[in-house]
């Protein structure tokens, strides 16, 4: 078996046990931070099935493409370290009031 496998195994796996459990912890907070954490490991694991479909050729996702670069994957890969830092940066908000 591939590396390339084993390593996307272990992230839809991990990524799918993690949103689970981000799913059950979002109905018993409604702080933002906490939220946006949430929201982030869910885009996460969304860019892991996207990624996996693709490998598999089910899907292709647009061939639009800036400097080079494909603007879906750059967006998947960046909203969900955009949510983490918004969300570090409201805790960090919070705990100096």
């Amino acid at each position: 078996m591939s590396p390339d496998i084993i390593f996307l195994l272990v992230d839809l796996s991990l990524g799918a046990i993690g949103t689970f459990l981000g799913i059950l912890l979002w109905s018993l907070t409604r702080e933002s931070a906490w939220m946006l954490m949430i929201i982030a490991v869910i885009v996460h694991f969304g860019e892991t099935v996207f990624r996996v479909l693709t490998e598999i050729g089910i899907f292709t996702f647009g061939h639009v493409s800036f400097l080079g670069v494909p603007v879906f994957w750059v967006a998947m890969r960046g909203t969900a370290w955009l949510l983490i830092m918004i969300s570090f940066a409201i805790m960090i908000r919070h705990n100096r009031t």
